[in-house]
């Protein structure tokens, strides 16, 4: 199997974060949905609403993909990212049915620091 590392990820705008994030915009814009969805891309520059890009399924429901380009470590600083993304989406996208959030790290299955999310569940 290849091993891909995301440190040299291609930069786009003059960024690899904004390269990572083309890449899983364009992954996205593939996921298999139903007839009729509309797929759209977020600017961050006026700020994102903690979405990069969605699908607007056609009863309305929204399935939205965010990015964080973290690409040596996910620690503290990096959740509160992540927690203020998935703030956002929530506030500003209320039909939203899945969230997928995206990193360039190989998160394995180690139970050892796993961390408490506020709704119960295990992050």
């Amino acid at each position: 199997m290849t091993k891909i590392d995301f440190k040299d990820i291609r930069t786009h705008k003059g960024s690899q974060h904004e390269g990572f994030e083309e890449l899983c915009c364009q992954l996205a814009s593939f996921e298999e949905v139903p007839k009729d969805s509309i797929f759209r891309r977020k600017s961050g520059a006026g700020g994102d609403a903690g979405v990069e890009c969605y699908w607007r399924l056609p009863n309305g429901n929204e399935k939205a993909w965010q990015t964080k380009y973290f690409p040596d470590k996910l620690g503290d600083s990096q959740w509160v990212q992540i927690d203020k993304s998935v703030k956002a989406a929530l506030d500003k996208h209320p039909n939203l049915i899945e969230y997928i959030v995206c990193l360039p790290i190989n998160r394995t299955e180690g139970r050892k620091g796993r961390r408490k999310i506020p709704n119960g569940s295990l992050g």
